[in-house]
């Protein structure tokens, strides 16, 4: 499984949390799916804090490459044979 997204606070445009998720090739449990997630809006345990960019939810094996420049994070997601999945970008 893999996924990438932000946390975020509309009233301080500077704070700004990134969190990349991606699990081990073969885990031997079922991996989570979308509806497993709050994938948009505030967040109801955590007032003020809202998702901002996120990518895709990819629920199979598979793995992350994350790339970091000036700009921000490139988060990329393959399949395990090494298909691309998707991409998502963070900016700084």
């Amino acid at each position: 499984m893999g996924v990438s997204a932000e946390l975020v606070r509309p009233d301080d445009p500077q704070f700004r949390i990134i969190s990349v998720v991606s699990s081990p090739f073969f885990w031997p449990y079922p991996h989570s799916s979308k509806e497993d997630f709050q994938l948009t809006g505030e967040l109801a345990a955590a007032s003020g804090y809202e998702l901002g960019t996120r990518s895709e939810i990819y629920s199979t094996d598979s793995f992350t490459r994350v790339t970091v420049d000036l700009q921000g994070l490139r988060v990329e997601f393959f399949e395990r044979k090494n298909d691309p999945l998707g991409e998502t970008r963070h900016r700084f």
